[in-house]
């Protein structure tokens, strides 16, 4: 899952490294993480995020550091036997997105890479889950690059369709890539998030243009054993495999049934005849919190023809203690019942904060993805 940012917020999350390190656990079991990143300029915030649930993509940010003359260094304590985190990169012309780590107590990750396309760098440890990982980068580094210019360069595509196409052709290249190396290697916890992350994706088409890769995949879960397909991941990716209808701009937008914080079930055609602005996320989303005092300005403004709601991805049960935490004051905030699988699958930017802006007929009107300050107004015009 990739979260996207403005550039303009450093000092919060350089705060936000302040509190961390006052909370830092004294735990004995610990790995360290050491970057070196060439021909970059510093400053730029570096936050730790580890993924509590690999399935919804879920992560929470645990450490920050800043980069001076191209280096940062974290040590952290290992949670479980083998910890998950994704690195996140907050300045200036990085897409705001990096490169994933395995981590393992007594063991050191170091990131090393020049310019800003994150998601490329390499990531050396001795720890199993990060060499395998590091067969899917080397194959598909240059579209990892192509990937990053476009969250950089967004502006240049005329329209969400556009930006959609370009980045479907990415993700089919990656897919036939990383294919060979699926039916290679034995199955595995990084094997099973490689399915299960194409799956997902795979999930949107129904037209017939990607059958040829879904049944690729299909055939690949013939190497799970039983337990392994009962794995909450590839009961996941068992979901993601049926069909689902992609939503585009000028579709109607779909019932969705969602609960709120005290567990009552709503649908949003209670709020047709009204322009909405929807809004997907998920907890530990740093641009979707920054995007909270635009969204509470607006609803001031426009507060009797217009809504904004929330719409959190995570587990009910996850969510329901920090809901008022990441809802806008005049922002209404629900849970979906089918997580990332449901609505937001069906709009396929893989990205958090995710926007959609609805009209009185319940007619989509726009689609985007990212936060910087005055996007939403822009929008809305």
């Amino acid at each position: 899952m990739r979260l996207i940012l403005s550039r303009k917020h450093s000092m919060i999350l350089t705060l936000f490294a302040c509190f961390l390190a006052l909370c830092s656990c004294s735990h004995h079991e610990t790995f360290i993480v050491e970057g070196n990143i060439r021909d970059v300029k510093d400053s730029a915030v570096v936050v730790m995020l580890r993924f509590d649930d690999v399935v919804s993509g879920h992560a929470i940010g645990v450490a920050t550091d800043t980069l001076v003359g191209g280096k940062f260094r974290f040590e952290l304590p290992v949670e479980n036997e083998t910890d998950q985190y994704g690195v996140l990169f907050l300045g200036e012309s990085f897409p705001q997105h990096g490169p994933t780590v395995f981590a393992e107590a007594g063991k050191k990750a170091v990131i090393s890479g020049r310019g800003y396309l994150a998601s490329a760098y390499d990531v050396k440890s001795r720890v199993k889950s990060q060499r395998e990982w590091n067969m899917f980068i080397e194959a598909t580094r240059s579209d990892l690059e192509l990937g990053d210019r476009m969250l950089l360069e967004t502006n240049r595509y005329a329209s969400y369709a556009d930006y959609r196409n370009a980045r479907d052709s990415v993700s089919t290249s990656e897919f036939w890539k990383e294919l060979p190396i699926l039916k290679k290697m034995d199955v595995s916890d990084v094997w099973m998030q490689k399915v299960q992350s194409h799956a997902k994706y795979l999930s949107q088409f129904k037209d017939g243009s990607k059958d040829a890769l879904k049944e690729e995949l299909r055939s690949l879960l013939d190497k799970c054993t039983e337990g392994q397909m009962n794995t909450d991941l590839m009961v996941s990716t068992a979901k993601f495999l049926s069909v689902i209808l992609p939503l585009s701009i000028g579709d109607r937008f779909p019932e969705v049934a969602v609960h709120d914080a005290d567990g009552l079930s709503h649908v949003l055609s209670e709020f047709k005849g009204n322009e909405l602005l929807v809004e997907f996320s998920e907890l530990g989303c740093h641009p979707c919190v920054l995007a909270k005092p635009e969204i509470e300005r607006i609803c001031f403004e426009r507060k009797d023809d217009f809504f904004a709601l929330c719409i959190n991805m995570n587990s009910y049960d996850t969510w329901k203690p920090r809901a008022e935490e990441y809802a806008p004051a005049n922002m209404l905030e629900f849970n979906e019942d089918e997580g990332n699988r449901g609505v937001y699958a069906r709009l396929s930017t893989g990205a958090v904060p995710t926007f959609v802006l609805v009209d009185k007929d319940f007619v989509i009107r726009d689609i985007w993805v990212g936060y910087s300050e005055g996007s939403i107004q822009d929008k809305i015009r």
